[in-house]
């Protein structure tokens, strides 16, 4: 296009030059139209020229190395089908880039900071803490302009907020040292058409059928609901959208596909890893809006999606929560990977808010039985991961009894607190001990039966499997992620300001291809900025203080990461 238009430019000056103007239909007109056409099929053909020797150099590469999962590039297979990167997914550890490669912890994390109209960042004050994320965050020093490591666009979900996107050195956080215990346990006494990623054809010919009948599939309805990081909006009067009906052809699905899976998944790089939710779906959609979402429109065609645990309870959306992470679970069985937490456990999330919720949201007999459906599916979740047999990721920890991954691979599915034995326990409940001078193990501040592990047993573990690395949650931490045994144990907490006191960041982990692992954090939002996003005289500080008035987390603790 630009070719012809220059030509007709140096026509038009040339005939200003001699005084005179081509009239419409004359020979010089006709020659000029036609050297244009010439000109501009000459250039079409040149680029189709050069598409084809760029298609035929990329074959020629897949040919030589066989499937490349780095690149993002679709290509087609020998009856010109096209092939999307999950159809060339690697086994894990599989990747001869990656056997030779050292899982690593980047020197910079992502920070989003919430800002108000004037431009500056919020300062939330919280309830309780030792300062947690007060004006912290201009306190740091800053080495870069707006942008992330891979992508951070998107938005904050309330319409008054942008974002203010920096990396800082992880050296500089204040708070890594700090965490937050939660002994929960001692106070308790005991309709887009074709194949989307993930589907097959048997399943697209199911929904193709339910749709010519008229019925939306259960998941495509939350889908639709609630992935909407940006936009997505608490209900009036707190009601929930789903009947009972739904919710068990939603589980009943979800479940179906746990039933096929490992109690240890083995999952490719690279992922994005989340830590505790608890029921703070705002949090979720900011991680979302900021940091890439799992949809079409999003990375999930080449990303995973790995969540480890205690998705309901204390916040005042676990419903939502639930919801959508069973649905993305369904529409991209290979890509999302869901986790067993502590508080997916019906003996826990009956006293800390997901029971309380259900009936509240759902009525008497509808949410009782919502409890119970979501509950019995929870004892189906795989317990542990391990990425690119270098980083294994779990819940809690090893605790006292954990020394190789075929003991987490040996524990039979559905199984309760009960049946799962002091292996479950330690999966789901086990902390690292205060700090890396404290070797060993010990007794465990949530309740009796319970125990911290050292910097010794990590180690050990580690080095029992071949591992490099292990990622967990379960704990509480200032700044959404904390170091410990020298950096080979990451603590991993995603929601924002727990319980409505913490005053604590949230963070995700990225470990990208290179096996380099990435944090990427949210600060707090302000009370003012909740508010707003709260629907009529709905306070979601309000219900996290009513539900944990009898069940409070203990006040921050000092750390020291390198130890004394």
């Amino acid at each position: 296009a630009e070719v012809p238009g220059g030509f007709q430019g140096r026509a038009n000056r040339e005939s200003d030059n001699d005084g005179n103007t081509d009239s419409p239909g004359s020979p010089d007109q006709v020659m000029n139209e036609s050297a244009q056409l010439r000109l501009a099929t000459n250039a079409t053909a040149e680029a189709a020229a050069a598409m084809e020797l760029v298609s035929q150099r990329r074959l020629q590469s897949f040919a030589a190395n066989g499937s490349d999962q780095d690149s993002p590039t679709d290509s087609r297979d020998s009856k010109g089908s096209l092939r999307t990167p999950q159809n060339r997914r690697m086994t894990p550890g599989s990747n001869p880039r990656l056997r030779d490669s050292s899982v690593r912890l980047h020197h910079r994390a992502v920070v989003v900071a919430a800002m108000g109209d004037s431009g500056g960042p919020f300062s939330s004050s919280g309830n309780g803490g030792s300062g947690g994320y007060n004006g912290s965050f201009g306190n740091h020093a800053s080495s870069g302009g707006g942008g992330g490591i891979d992508s951070a666009g998107g938005g904050s979900n309330s319409k008054r907020l942008g974002s203010l996107v920096r990396q800082l050195s992880i050296d500089q956080f204040e708070n890594e040292a700090r965490r937050i215990g939660t002994p929960e346990f001692g106070n308790v006494g005991a309709n887009s058409p074709g194949y989307t990623n993930g589907s097959t054809p048997q399943r697209f010919a199911r929904e193709q059928r339910a749709s010519n009948l008229g019925h939306v599939p259960a998941h495509k309805t939350v889908l639709s609901a609630l992935l909407n990081p940006t936009s997505w909006e608490a209900p009036p009067n707190r009601a929930f959208f789903m009947n009972a009906a739904q919710i068990d052809e939603l589980c009943d699905a979800a479940e179906a596909i746990f039933k096929k899976e490992n109690t240890v998944l083995r999952v490719n790089a690279p992922v994005k890893i989340f830590g505790d939710l608890h029921g703070q779906f705002y949090d979720l959609m900011r991680l979302f809006a900021e940091y890439g979402s799992p949809s079409t429109a999003g990375d999930i065609a080449y990303i995973d999606y790995l969540f480890l645990g205690d998705y309901v309870d204390r916040g005042a959306h676990s419903l939502e929560t639930i919801a959508l992470l069973l649905a993305l679970k369904i529409e991209h069985p290979e890509n999302v990977h869901l986790l067993r937490g502590n508080h997916e456990e019906a003996d826990i999330n009956a006293l800390f808010g997901f029971r309380i919720e259900c009936v509240e949201r759902l009525g008497e007999r509808v949410g009782e039985h919502a409890w119970r459906r979501f509950n019995s599916l929870f004892e189906w979740l795989p317990l542990a991961a391990v990425i690119e047999d270098k980083v294994c990721c779990m819940h809690g920890g090893i605790g006292r009894s954990i020394e190789t991954i075929e003991q987490i691979e040996q524990l039979e599915r559905p199984c309760s607190m009960e049946s799962g034995g002091v292996e479950l326990m330690d999966l789901l409940w086990s902390d690292p001990t205060e700090n890396d001078s404290v070797e060993g193990l010990r007794p465990n501040a949530r309740g009796p039966g319970l125990v911290t592990f050292g910097p010794d047993r990590v180690k050990q573990f580690c080095e029992n499997n071949g591992l490099q690395m292990l990622v967990r949650a379960h704990e509480c931490v200032m700044d959404g992620f904390e170091r410990f045994a020298q950096g080979q144990l990451l603590t991993l907490f995603s929601a924002t300001n727990y319980c409505g006191t913490a005053n604590n960041a949230g963070a995700i982990l990225v470990l990208g291809r290179d096996l380099t692992l990435y944090p990427k954090l949210i600060h707090p939002l302000p009370p003012e900025a909740m508010d707003s996003a709260s629907p009529g005289d709905f306070d979601h500080a309000l219900w996290m203080q009513e539900i944990n008035r009898e069940r409070p987390p203990t006040p921050p603790r000092k750390n020291n990461f390198f130890g004394n």
